[in-house]
């Protein structure tokens, strides 16, 4: 009987595995995309790619050229999103500067940095259509790469839910920090000093069900608990406070809801806040107090 021989060493170079469920972490999300849904019609999809790509600007269709070269699988992904994603196929096509951008960063460290960037933007802008804008931006630019993780098999679905519920927290703190430097500057809240605009407001949200538990998924409604207190410092001498955070609490869900016409994300947001003139519920610690139900789906908030 003979003996084994001894084994060869393998020219392959070996491919790292992390939690993500992608190659290691560092690589680029097109070097990280392993898989692709299956092609309903290829020739139809292939074509409809090949005939966006041909009317890229050239430096673009080269580099898009380079990547699906490199990293086969992201052509098929590419071509199952025009065939079967209008709205991820819209957000991929329209501007092809982003989608190269997102396919050459590293999803985890690229979306946590826009979001804190976007997110701090929007809440500190001074003019509302930009603040909208910055939003608007941003849920779109998070959701593609979402999207492509999570089809590509760069993350598994937990991370994907935490990058939504990451993307909805953004959303939402910012429309916050917008909607009370608003009210400041139109003189219905007074922040002493230079203080940041949470701080002394009377104002708290939170979070609840599955954004709460960061378990967001692509349909998900968004549970919010807003809470105020009554003799907040901010508070001038002469204002009505239910009313004055049922306003203010309008406006957030007016915001958050600010998105391109296709996109399904925090379309359907309800809200329990303050709402005069019934009956309120008193807790005396913590303080915030006041809380009743309002629908942010129906629009049911007292004007």
């Amino acid at each position: 009987m003979r003996s084994p021989g001894r084994r060869k060493a393998s020219s392959k170079k070996a491919v790292h595995k992390d939690s993500t469920g992608g190659k290691a972490k560092g690589a680029t999300l097109a070097q990280r995309i392993a898989t692709a849904p299956r092609l309903v019609d290829p020739d139809l999809a292939r074509a409809q790619v090949a005939d966006w790509s041909a009317g890229l600007a050239p430096d673009d269709a080269r580099l898009l050229a380079k990547l699906l070269s490199a990293n086969p699988c992201v052509g098929t992904l590419l071509e199952s999103l025009s065939e079967s994603s209008p709205y991820l196929w819209e957000l991929a096509s329209s501007e092809p500067t982003r989608l190269l951008r997102l396919l050459q960063s590293d999803p985890d460290h690229y979306l946590s940095s826009f979001l804190a960037e976007h997110g701090r933007d929007a809440g500190s802008s001074v003019d509302a259509a930009d603040a909208m804008r910055l939003l608007r931006r941003m849920k779109s630019e998070a959701a593609l790469l979402i999207a492509l993780a999570d089809i590509g098999g760069v993350w598994p679905v937990m991370r994907a839910a935490h990058a939504l519920t990451h993307l909805a927290d953004t959303a939402v703190n910012a429309a916050v920090r917008f909607v009370l430097a608003e009210a400041e500057r139109d003189g219905r809240l007074k922040f002493a000093g230079n203080t940041r605009s949470q701080e002394g407001s009377g104002y708290a949200v939170l979070a609840m069900g599955k954004m709460g538990a960061f378990e967001l998924n692509y349909s998900s409604d968004i549970d919010l608990i807003v809470l105020y207190e009554p003799t907040a410092p901010a508070l001038p001498a002469d204002a009505e406070p239910s009313m004055l955070y049922v306003r203010l609490t309008q406006r957030l869900v007016n915001y958050c809801k600010s998105g391109p016409p296709m996109a399904t994300y925090f379309e359907r947001i309800s809200v329990c806040a303050p709402t005069p003139p019934r009956p309120q519920l008193q807790f005396p610690r913590p303080r915030l107090s006041h809380i009743t139900k309002v629908s942010g789906r129906t629009g049911n908030v007292p004007r």
